[in-house]
């Protein structure tokens, strides 16, 4: 089939175009992390592993992740090119590592949203069944209306998915800061304390798994620059969104989780998240604040994951868009719409990919509860990867710009936070593939292939990018949303 790329171009060249500011940008990218799904879901796994020292390895993975963002931040000031790692990659390690390393974070992306749609399907059930008292559903009906939701919401321009999502995760955030404050204002089973914040406690348990945790607590906060082009002011916009992202975001697990070991106790917290950690954090709310919090929750958690399928499904289109514009990939995902400034087309094909992924898992009868953890664990293993490779760029980058009147970063900006980060980033990604089967929680084949699949994409992405500059040099010379 023969593509207008003519035609295709002329529409690009209206552009992505939006009003959002540093507000919105910030509840978007929380909205993507779905901070109450994460405490209820997640939360208390990570005491599991980590011990009570997990609120203060949290804590050390915000550290790193806003060292990250200084390189990161930085950089993006200097490169107008919107793409997020797909420019970034490029910019800093050339168009190849651009290329795979930006297949890789639609990857970790892809994965996560899939795991979401599976947790929305199974918390919407439980909503119905124990609060409403309604009848078991499959969970995939759940999932496939708000698949149709989320695929009309992401057609229009991100100002109305923006709102939403800001709606959605202020009430969150409003319900997880009742139960920060009522539980250390009522003093929790054994008074306050500060031991999960010490190195003993920090090391206590299985420290690598924690901080792995933490890393997937924090995903979402790198999403800002991708909507650089439908910002106000996106040199000043997009660096205090992700600053104050990174922190909230931090916030919302360090406190929560804090509060949790407070509610039953330092002494008392690890039987019972171990005998139930899915149920743990809802119990403490209801002990701490009464059971209408906790029944609110159970809506809530299903609310951020819808939250949470619609701006990751965002942010993908947006590359699938950029890929378009550039050529990497058919040009027709490049369009964008006349009258709404959507990547509209890139936004249907990616509803699409995921239908068909999660079809895949419904009529092979897969078991959403045990697939769901195991997806999102090899999406923060990608994840580790893309951030890696994202610090590096930020440190070539400086380096081959040095005489090219790059003089307001300081050294901080350009050398020593990204090379802080790289170190962190290597050593978080050591951990991930020694502890790849508790990520996961397959069997050691299983794991292979996961590992493989994963490097894998790099690798496609990178071959890719050789055969356009041996076939088609006019499409390798625009990867990274390059400038020619």
């Amino acid at each position: 089939m023969t593509i207008d790329t003519t035609s295709a171009g002329a529409v690009e060249k209206a552009g992505l175009k939006g009003h959002i500011g540093v507000f919105e940008l910030v509840f978007i990218s929380l909205g993507s992390s779905a901070p109450l799904a994460s405490v209820v879901g997640f939360l208390a796994f990570a005491i599991v592993f980590a011990g009570i020292g997990a609120p203060g390895l949290i804590a050390l993975v915000m550290a790193l992740v806003l060292v990250f963002s200084v390189g990161y931040t930085a950089m993006a000031r200097y490169l107008p090119n919107p793409g997020a790692f797909y420019a970034f990659i490029t910019a800093g390690l050339g168009r190849a590592a651009g290329l795979g390393g930006a297949l890789l974070a639609v990857y970790f992306y892809f994965l996560a949203t899939v795991g979401s749609y599976m947790f929305f399907g199974i918390a919407a059930d439980n909503m119905v069944h124990e609060l409403f008292g309604g009848p078991h559903i499959a969970w995939y009906w759940y999932t496939l209306v708000s698949l149709a939701a989320v695929a009309i919401l992401s057609y229009f321009n991100i100002e109305l998915s923006g709102k939403v999502l800001t709606v959605l995760t202020a009430v969150m955030l409003g319900a997880l800061a009742l139960f920060v404050v009522v539980t250390f204002a009522r003093g929790g089973a054994q008074g306050i304390s500060l031991q999960p914040f010490t190195w003993h406690a920090m090391t206590s348990g299985t420290v690598g798994v924690g901080l792995l945790f933490g890393v997937l607590y924090f995903m979402s906060f790198e999403i800002c620059p991708i909507f650089r082009e439908e910002c106000k002011r996106p040199e000043k916009t997009v660096p205090r969104a992700t600053y104050i992202a990174v922190v909230v975001i931090g916030l919302a697990r360090i406190l929560p989780c804090w509060a949790l070991i407070t509610a039953f106790g330092v002494s008392h917290i690890m039987p019972l998240v171990t005998n139930d950690p899915a149920g743990a954090v809802l119990t403490a709310m209801t002990r701490m604040v009464g059971k209408p919090l906790a029944d609110a929750c159970i809506v809530l958690v299903m609310t951020a994951m819808f939250g949470t399928v619609l701006a990751l499904t965002n942010v993908m289109a947006r590359y699938f868009y950029s890929f378009g514009v550039d050529g990497a990939l058919p040009r027709f995902l490049g369009r964008a719409h006349p009258r709404h400034h959507s990547p509209y087309i890139a936004s249907l094909f990616t509803s699409v990919l995921l239908l068909i992924c999660l079809l895949a898992f419904i009529f092979t009868g897969a078991d959403p509860s045990a697939w769901y953890g195991r997806i999102m664990g090899v999406a923060s293993f990608a994840m580790i990867i893309v951030l890696l490779l994202t610090s590096l760029s930020v440190i070539a980058f400086f380096r081959s710009r040095r005489k090219s009147g790059i003089k307001e970063a300081t050294a901080w900006h350009r050398t020593i936070a990204p090379l802080i980060a790289s170190v962190g980033m290597a050593a978080l990604l050591y951990e991930a593939v020694v502890q790849f089967a508790t990520l996961t929680g397959r069997s050691r084949a299983e794991d292979i292939v996961f590992q493989v699949m994963t490097w894998g994409v790099l690798l496609v992405g990178i071959l890719l990018t050789l055969w356009y500059r041996s076939r088609r040099p006019e499409v390798y010379e625009r990867i990274g949303r390059q400038e020619v």
